[in-house]
């Protein structure tokens, strides 16, 4: 009976710790050290980036739900459990709506509502002859950092538009390795 009780316990504590710091209560305080992590995480793996002077980023959080990225996240079994992708399919997870100089000091900014107007009222040619004239050669979106595995891994998509044919987006799976984010797999993989 005691080693009935004893392993009964280290699966409770077990399953707890694979969601520790990552599942939201839906407070505030957890919200903020969610997204303080996020911006920690994405400051790291694009400080070379984000130090760009010419670097534009897009205040809109690129929301998943827009291309079905995570649905390939879905079919891996080999890296996530059927809890986690649970999890991240059922976006469980914070959400932010949009970045600022607060998340990224020094980082020009574009609204995502002005980059969609100008592509709308111009199309493509005429939309990015414009772009190129008011804001530059391009610009940036980031995701939220889904964390999991106690922090110890991240799904976070990145693209990048410079023109027509011109840009590239991913979904990438990243693993914390002696103290360093690795890139191990990539999802939802694009370039024009």
């Amino acid at each position: 009976m005691r080693i009935f009780i004893l392993i009964m316990a280290i699966c409770c504590v077990g399953c707890g710790q694979q969601y520790a710091g990552t599942a939201s209560t839906g407070n505030v305080e957890d919200s903020a050290r969610y997204v303080a992590n996020a911006v920690d995480f994405i400051k790291t793996i694009k400080a070379k980036q984000l130090s760009d002077t010419s670097f534009i980023l897009s205040d809109q959080v690129f929301a998943f739900d827009r291309f079905d990225c995570l649905a390939s996240v879905a079919r891996d079994t080999v890296n996530f459990s059927k809890e986690e992708i649970a999890w991240i399919t059922q976006q469980k997870y914070p959400h932010l709506s949009r970045w600022n100089n607060e998340h990224f000091p020094g980082t020009r900014f574009v609204n995502g509502d002005t980059i969609t107007a100008i592509f709308k009222r111009g199309g493509p040619l005429r939309g990015w002859n414009e772009f190129y004239q008011r804001f530059g050669r391009g610009f940036q979106r980031f995701s939220l950092p889904i964390f999991l595995k106690s922090n110890t891994e991240v799904l976070f998509y990145e693209e990048s538009s410079c023109g027509g044919l011109c840009g590239m987006g991913r979904l990438s799976l990243y693993r914390k390795e002696n103290d360093k984010w690795v890139e191990v797999r990539k999802y939802c993989n694009w370039i024009s």
